[in-house]
């Protein structure tokens, strides 16, 4: 089992919720996402038609779970955004201002290791504050 797999799922949840907060919908194209209604009455949230979408990638664990390197995107902007590497560092750009994504990227080169547990529970208390 992928020892990240809880936090990865708690760090969605919290970028996906962040998204229908700030914009409604996908970060990149504005589509905006509704709760729906079931047949049985429950309600299926706008957050979980959204996709999380990392600026620089999964595999680089330092900024795996930043709040800054994540956003809520639409199933199509996700893959626009994946394949096309310029637009991507574009997007990301625009959103942090050239401060912050220089901040981001020297978080991601940064040496040390980092302590999951503490991870956990900073994800835990945003979480929290989403709901």
């Amino acid at each position: 089992m992928n020892r990240y797999k809880k936090l990865d799922e708690m760090y969605s949840e919290i970028i996906r919720r962040r998204a229908i907060e700030r914009k409604g919908g996908c970060e990149y194209c504005g589509s905006q996402k509704y709760d729906l209604t079931r047949n049985d009455g429950s309600t299926f949230p706008a957050w979980k038609t959204l996709q999380c979408s990392h600026g620089i990638g999964r595999s680089n664990i330092k900024v795996r779970f930043d709040m800054s390197n994540g956003w809520g995107l639409c199933g199509g902007c996700h893959m626009k955004l994946e394949h096309n590497p310029i637009l991507h560092d574009e997007f990301i750009l625009k959103e942090l201002g050239q401060e912050e994504y220089d901040l981001l990227k020297s978080r991601a080169s940064a040496k040390g290791k980092i302590d999951l547990e503490v991870i956990y529970l900073y994800l835990e208390s945003k979480l929290k504050e989403s709901k």
